[in-house]
């Protein structure tokens, strides 16, 4: 019942942590009409499914992936529902917001255990052990870690976006290659967390933690910087597009200026042999 109950619980924290990161991302995207009352009804919809979604009597791995992978599916189409952009561009935002999120929450569990402010207990993050509910007296250290790692993913990575930005990546294998790169730092999160939480293995846990936040790190790296490559790619584009249309327009301009050059040519040739005595005039000239 414990297990269930933490589960519980984080399920809420965890709607309310990846909407925080989301609106990191989407804060520059182009909203729909009747925007406030869109959003409004998307944060009851992710509230109302972290509460109803059904629990099992006894927790695995396996459905807490489940709970979590639902719980972002959902933003995805609620973002959707929210702004006005393709839904490749809303992916890009959501994977990203996922790698933040999951970012905070491996450096949460790196301060609480390097620092031994957990004391000495495995935590049950997830609901995967029945010792050691969630010391509330962490409380301070869990929103001093989420804010700053939020205010810095937004300083490097978010605030870089331009509003009305285009984030859609044309490369679709590398853009899956991200999808799974975060899944899978998830994915092997959470069987950790059953197997190293419920042994209390200080040396795994941190390790784990560790590399699991560099590979999120990594993820935002390459996504912005394979976002930057396409927006250059894309500029590139407009401006070979630019200069193209140019040539076209310089040699539309010289042809005419040839035509004229002609008839001006053959008018003034005409008007020679039409004078009285057969001579070109100075007027013509």
């Amino acid at each position: 019942m414990f297990a269930l109950t933490q589960l519980f619980w984080y399920k809420i924290l965890f709607s309310v942590e990846l909407m925080a990161a989301e609106s990191l991302f989407t804060f520059k995207l182009r909203k729909r009409r009747l925007f406030p009352l869109r959003l409004a009804a998307g944060v009851i919809v992710m509230i109302a499914l972290s509460v109803f979604f059904p629990l099992p009597e006894n927790n695995s791995p396996q459905y807490s992936l489940l709970v979590f992978f639902v719980q972002f599916a959902v933003s995805i189409a609620l973002m959707a529902f929210i702004f006005k952009e393709p839904l490749l561009s809303l992916l890009f935002c959501g994977i990203a917001a996922y790698a933040v999120q999951h970012l905070a929450y491996q450096c949460f569990t790196l301060v609480m255990y390097a620092s031994g402010a957990n004391g000495g207990s495995a935590m049950g993050l997830y609901g995967e052990v029945e010792a050691a509910p969630f010391d509330w007296h962490a409380l301070p250290v869990y929103m001093a870690v989420y804010v700053f790692v939020y205010w810095a993913m937004t300083l490097i990575f978010a605030s870089k976006i331009k509003r009305n930005e285009d984030l859609s990546i044309k490369s679709y294998s590398m853009f899956a290659l991200f999808v799974m790169a975060v899944f899978a730092v998830v994915i092997i999160n959470i069987f950790v967390a059953y197997e190293a939480y419920s042994d209390y293995n200080l040396t795994y846990i941190v390790f784990a933690a560790l590399s699991g936040a560099l590979c999120c790190l990594f993820v935002l790296f390459l996504l912005f910087t394979l976002l930057r490559s396409e927006n250059l790619k894309t500029e590139n584009e407009y401006i070979n597009r630019l200069w193209r249309q140019e040539q076209r327009q310089l040699a539309t301009a010289k042809a005419n200026a040839d035509f004229i050059k002609r008839a001006c040519h053959d008018l003034k040739y005409s008007l020679r042999i039409k004078t009285e005595d057969g001579s070109a005039r100075d007027e013509l000239k």
